[in-house]
Order: structure tokens, then C-alpha cells, then sequence
């Protein structure tokens, strides 16, 4: 769990964000609707029950009057949903404005346990009707205040379900609050509402931080600060962010890289990642000592305290990775300066191009310059030879999920020198992806299924990618389907005589991933360099001469430096009928016509404009919004509470670049339990990037959703 809400902190922040005039402006909204009520409580019509919910609504934040107090509670919306019966909501507001208070807890009982019973009027409704007869008493209640009171309190939430009672401790448990922080009851939903927002907040940050791969800033930070307090019982107290911040997260990068990278690049290495194994320890030996300040896990053969290491090490001002031969034996060390030459004479070419910027030093930052095999034989030949990465707090792959593949590559491309120190120089092999199983065709028919879109817009891109210009660029914000659409386009184009593959681009991805590179093989004791084909070209020759089409789909292209990655590419898409010879191996290279070649682009990530315009004009731009109509073909009538709060979102943020697509709310179970969930883990994680510098928009939103939801329409 996170600290504790300090809610005297909390009231004190929401007063000064609500301005003077919030109270007071409630207080008169409310009296013009208890005015309201008493005069045509069980005789309103469908526009007086909207005038009503827009009174109710209305309020004082900052500087203006706004009409968001339940957004999107009251609002026009849920009340035509309230009043498709309006003989029954007449009288279920008549008998709880104008019965004494045990007739109308009576019916509020019923309209809570029976949904149905009056459909949309939910918790918010009827108990707003109460809270205008007896406040301060009575309490207005919905899911969000409910959850509100129990992240302050040691109340514990009730659920719509159990009727009264429910609602009768809520209030019990409100009024006290209330008593003890000298809360207005006008004050209470606001505060509460956002004492729901900060708990959950807090718990979405501790589920993420335990479920990344990465090392972020606090692991610097636990470490300056044990430096300046490095005593045991400092140590003692702060035990818990040890494991949290430092022990716990190099754990899981090491962990992600074993199985990623090294237990496949050499099976002779320890990947046991527990203490004493491949992860160090932190308490120096000596009983009366204190602690190191740096943690380290490393990858080796033998005790890695006295063997070749593959490590990653965090320092209290930077973190770094690479091998380290300080801890091998005098014979290991000589053995790699006598046998340099087993690397090749392009080696050295190869890490600058494929790491350009690896730090090579000996004892601790006395850097060196590496450009000969002969330089790197000096290297090793001296005091604690280091080659690595070194990161500082602020690099952007310090917190990100990208660090585990940079050590692992960092890892693979020094790994040769450290095969010499063992004697050995074992070829690395990628593994071969196993065949795929014929596929049955995959009709028109299943398209429009699976993907949920017109049959008439799908028939269209079929059309545009069976012509001259074979190639699809589908962009749209995250969640819009992109890559789901493009894979089952590529499905039916293949039939049952044609092949699809996807690949993701990332910042990593180069040239010789997408087209052709060396590669480091072994010819007995000798290392040289072959030219390997990347995955493009193998695609390509692969489906030369065949029937059928064959379809590459490239996910999140604008991830990647286009520029360097497609090369010569970037004019074949167009020109199928020319050959450009390749740079490496000099081999004439085309793009068979039967290549078809789509491409998925977040707009979220990076704006169209800026992916170079000699691609964009070689590829159909489709763009792909979100769609409300895919939304309510997938649930029909079950899914009116998904949809509402697609509309709601999407009212709410106005850049068509980055509106959250229908995919996130494509759920097996539309419930407002289950999209609650996907608005706390998924969405309002996303729109906090959107919203970094207008963060009171992030938290209207975030009211107005947690009142859609607490409805349970």
C-alpha cells in the first residue's frame, strides 16, 4: 500500500483549487432545487427533469460558475435514460420528496437492489433527493465518494446491492467526517471524489513500478542518500525501499535479460538471478561494517568475484553494463590480449557502428581509446580492463522498459571477447521460428467479423492494395484496432497460397535487422563476419516467384529512423520493376509485385507530418479513428454503459491524435466493475501524458467517469 492520505492536506487543496465562491454556490444551487422539487416533485416533465439535473449540476470552481458537480451524473444523457419510464420516475421522486423519512428509505431500498426498477437512476439520484431533505444527516452517494471514504477512513465500501443498509453506515460514517474536519456537506463529494482519484492513483503507480523490467531514478537516489547514512540502523528503517527502489528491480532486469539474451548466447553461464548467485550482496562481510553504495549482478562461468562478467552495476550517479575483466585471472586476461586476433580485423568497426558509444577504461574512469585489435590487447593487458555502457539518471533508457534489450544487445556484441578469456569461441545461433501450419481461407466474411468495420470501407482497401501502389499506412491514435486490422487484411490478401508476418520497429532496429548485415560466426578457433539477410529481404525472396500474395505488416514504423533502416526501400515500394545492388553484399535486391507491405503509425507517438514524405507518398494513407460504431456492433444493447463512457471520453479530449481508441473499452464484460478497471490501469495512465500540463482537465474527467460508473447504468 502507498502513505496514507493526509486529508487535512487534501481539504486544504481542494478549498483553494475550489475558489470562495464553491460553497456558497452549491448552497444556492440547491436551495433552487429543493424550491424546484417541492413545487413539481411527481408531475415533472422530461425537459423539467433535465432543467433539474442541470441545477443540481451547477457549481462554483475557481473562477467560474460550471455546470460539472456530477458530470456526468444528472446530465442529459442519464436522465433521458431515467425518464423512458416517466410515470414511474414521477413517482418514485414524488414518494421520496414528499413521504416521511422511513417511507422514502423504503423506496430508495427498492431502487437500489432492482436496477430495473428505475433504470439510470443508479445511487446518485435518489440519494441526491435525501441529502436535499436531510442534510447533513443524509449523504449524497455514489461509487466514487463510497471508495473516497474508505481510502480516508476505516470504513469499508458498500456495495449498491445491499440496499439501505449500505448507504444508512455510509452516511453514519460521512457525518462523522464531516464532525471532525469541520466539512460542509457541500464540501464532502468534492473531497471525497478526490481522495478516490489520489488512492487510486497511488495503487495503479505501485502495480506498474512492480510489474516493469527497468531501474529508475530511485534506485539513485536510496543509494546518494545510503552514502551520506550508511549505518545499520539507517538502513534498517529504509530496508523496504531497498528492496522496492533497488534490490527488487536489478533483480527483474537481470532475470529479463537471462532469458531474453543469455541463456540462449552461452548455456555454460550462471543465470541463477538470487543473491550470492548472479545477484551480489549489499552488506559488506565483516560484522561491524556497514553497506556498499553500488549494487551489482553480473554473469559468469565460475565465482564471478573471480571470473569474466557479463554485469550491470548501479552507482548512486549512474548506472552501467557491460564486461568487466578485472575480476578475472592474470591467465584470462593474457589470453584474450594474445588472442585478439580471433575476433577479426573488423570487430573493432563493428562495435563502433553497432555500440558507438562504449566507454573502454581500466581501473575505475581511466578511459582509453580503442580503434586497433592491437589497442585492445593494451587495454587488456591493463589494470581492471572495464568495457561498458554507462547511463546517467536522466538518460530516457533509465525507467524504460527499452533498457533490458539495450544491455542484452550490449551483451551480445561484447560477448566474443569474453568466450576468449574462457578458451573458446562458441558460435551464437538465433533460433529458427517454426514452420507455420496451413491456414483454411480466411473469407470476407470472417474480415468484417473479426474487425467489426463496414464491409463497404474494407472492400475499398482491398481494392487500393490490389492496385498499382501495394502498400497500406494505417494511423490513428492507440487503440483504434491498427494492427489488428492490418494483420487480418494481410490474412485475406495471403489466402491460403500467400504468407503474412509481422515485425515491430523500435529505436534498436537498424538496417541490418530490416535488410542485410554482418553477423559474427566462428571458422574453427578464428572468428569471422558473414553477411547475413534481415527479415525483409528473406521475406522477399521467399515470395519471389509464388503465387499468392504475401503481406508484411510493420508495427509502430514511425518508432524506428526510417531513413537508416529502409535505405534503398524506400524507392523499391513504388518501383517494383527495378533492382538497386545491396551494400554489403552486392546481390541486385527488388520487391516482387506479390509484396504487399502495411505499416500501423501511433499518432499519439509521433505526428504524421514528421515521418519523411518520400515514404508517406509511397504508402495509401488510411486513417483510423476512434470508432463508436465498432463499439456498439460488438455489444449491442449489453454494452449502453461502455458506449457512454466512450462518448464521454472522447468529448472530453479534442486532439483527434490522441483520443483513446475503441479497443480499450472492447471488453468480454461491460460492467461498471470491469471499466472502472480499464479506466484506472489503462486509460487515465494514458490521458496523464496527454494532460502533463492541464492536469484539472485529467481530473474532471476523472470525476465525471468514476460518476458514470458509480451509476452502474
Amino acid at each position: 500500500m502507498g502513505d496514507p492520505i493526509d486529508l487535512t492536506a487534501l481539504i486544504d487543496e481542494t478549498r483553494a483549487n475550489a475558489g470562495p465562491q464553491f460553497v456558497s454556490a452549491r448552497v444556492e444551487a440547491e436551495t433552487e432545487a429543493r424550491g424546484f422539487l417541492d413545487e413539481h416533485a411527481g408531475a415533472m416533465t422530461a425537459p423539467m427533469v433535465s432543467q433539474l439535473g442541470r441545477t443540481l449540476n451547477r457549481h462554483s470552481w475557481g473562477t467560474g460558475i460550471r455546470f460539472n458537480r456530477f458530470r456526468p451524473g444528472l446530465s442529459e444523457p442519464l436522465v433521458n435514460h431515467m425518464v423512458r419510464d416517466l410515470d414511474r420516475f414521477n413517482s418514485v421522486t414524488n414518494r421520496m420528496w414528499r413521504a416521511d423519512e422511513n417511507d422514502a428509505l423504503e423506496e430508495l431500498d427498492r431502487v437500489l437492489k432492482e436496477p430495473s426498477y428505475l433504470p439510470g437512476a443508479g445511487q446518485l439520484y435518489p440519494t441526491t433527493l435525501l441529502y436535499l431533505r436531510f442534510a447533513p444527516r443524509m449523504s449524497i452517494w455514489f461509487k466514487g465518494v463510497d471508495a473516497g471514504l474508505a481510502a480516508v477512513s476505516t470504513y469499508t465500501s458498500h456495495l449498491r446491492s445491499e440496499g439501505v443498509a449500505g448507504y444508512l453506515d455510509f452516511c453514519e460514517r460521512a457525518f462523522e467526517l464531516q464532525e471532525q474536519y469541520g466539512l460542509q456537506p457541500q464540501e464532502l463529494d468534492a473531497v471525497l471524489s478526490e481522495a478516490q482519484r489520489r488512492s487510486v492513483e497511488v495503487s495503479a503507480a505501485e502495480k506498474d513500478r512492480a510489474s516493469t523490467p527497468t531501474i529508475t531514478r530511485a534506485a539513485f537516489e536510496f543509494l546518494q542518500e545510503l552514502a551520506e547514512n550508511n549505518t545499520k540502523e539507517w538502513f534498517a528503517a529504509n530496508r523496504s525501499r531497498y528492496e522496492a527502489d533497488l534490490r527488487d528491480p536489478l533483480a527483474a532486469v537481470l532475470e529479463e535479460v537471462a532469458a531474453r539474451y543469455v541463456r540462449g548466447l552461452d548455456p555454460k553461464l550462471n543465470t541463477q538471478v538470487k543473491r550470492d548467485e548472479v545477484l551480489a550482496r549489499i552488506n559488506k562481510w565483516a560484522p561491524d561494517a556497514a553497506y556498499y553504495t553500488y549494487y551489482w549482478g553480473a554473469f559468469s562461468r565460475a565465482k564471478k568475484q573471480e571470473d569474466s562478467q557479463l554485469y550491470v552495476n548501479v552507482q548512486a550517479d549512474y548506472l552501467h553494463y557491460g564486461i568487466f575483466l578485472g575480476s578475472a585471472s592474470l591467465e584470462q586476461r593474457t589470453q584474450l590480449a594474445t588472442n585478439v586476433d580471433l575476433l577479426g580485423s573488423g570487430f573493432i568497426d563493428l562495435l563502433h557502428h553497432q555500440v558507438p558509444d562504449l566507454a573502454w577504461d581500466q581501473d575505475d574512469l581511466d578511459f582509453v581509446e580503442i580503434d586497433t585489435l592491437d589497442d585492445l590487447a593494451n587495454w587488456a593487458n591493463g589494470p581492471n580492463p572495464h568495457v561498458r555502457r554507462i547511463l546517467e539518471p536522466n538518460h530516457p533508457l533509465v525507467g524504460s522498459p527499452e533498457l533490458v534489450d539495450d544491455i542484452g544487445h550490449v551483451f551480445l556484441m561484447l560477448y566474443p571477447m569474453a568466450a576468449i578469456t574462457w578458451g573458446e569461441m562458441p558460435a551464437v545461433e538465433l533460433p529458427e521460428s517454426p514452420e507455420e501450419e496451413l491456414r483454411p481461407e480466411y473469407s470476407f466474411d470472417d474480415l468484417v467479423a473479426e474487425t467489426g468495420l463496414p464491409a463497404e470501407r474494407l472492400e475499398e482497401w482491398l481494392e487500393l492494395l490490389r492496385g498499382e501502389k501495394r502498400a497500406g499506412l494505417f494511423f490513428g491514435p492507440p487503440g483504434t484496432g491498427k494492427t489488428w486490422v492490418a494483420e487480418r487484411l494481410g490474412r485475406h490478401l495471403a489466402g491460403v497460397t500467400g504468407e503474412t508476418t509481422t515485425v515491430q520497429f523500435h529505436p534498436s532496429f537498424s538496417y541490418e535487422d530490416f535488410i542485410e548485415g554482418l553477423r559474427p560466426v566462428m571458422d574453427g578457433q578464428t572468428l569471422g563476419y558473414e553477411i547475413r539477410a534481415g527479415v525483409f529481404k528473406n521475406f522477399c525472396d521467399d515470395a519471389r516467384g509464388k503465387e499468392g500474395d504475401f503481406v508484411f505488416v510493420v508495427d509502430e514504423i514511425n518508432r524506428a529512423e526510417l531513413g537508416s533502416v529502409l535505405g534503398e526501400v524506400m524507392m523499391l515500394i513504388e518501383y517494383r520493376n527495378r533492382t538497386v545492388p545491396l551494400p554489403y553484399s552486392q546481390e541486385s535486391f527488388s520487391i516482387p509485385k506479390n509484396v504487399v507491405l502495411l505499416a500501423t503509425m501511433n499518432t499519439a507517438d509521433r505526428s504524421l507530418a514528421l515521418v519523411d514524405f518520400a515514404l508517406r507518398r509511397r504508402f495509401h494513407a488510411i486513417r483510423m479513428p476512434p470508432d463508436r460504431d465498432v463499439l456498439q456492433g460488438r455489444f449491442g444493447a449489453d454494452g449502453e454503459l461502455a458506449i457512454l463512457m466512450f462518448d464521454l471520453v472522447q468529448d472530453f479530449v479534442s486532439d483527434p491524435d490522441f483520443a483513446p481508441g475503441h479497443s480499450y473499452w472492447m471488453t468480454a464484460d461491460p460492467s461498471a466493475e470491469a471499466l472502472d478497471r480499464i479506466w484506472r490501469f489503462e486509460l487515465r495512465p494514458y490521458l496523464e501524458e496527454y494532460w502533463f500540463e492541464s492536469r484539472t482537465r485529467l481530473d474532471e474527467l476523472d470525476a465525471a467517469v468514476q460518476t458514470l460508473l458509480g451509476e452502474g447504468v
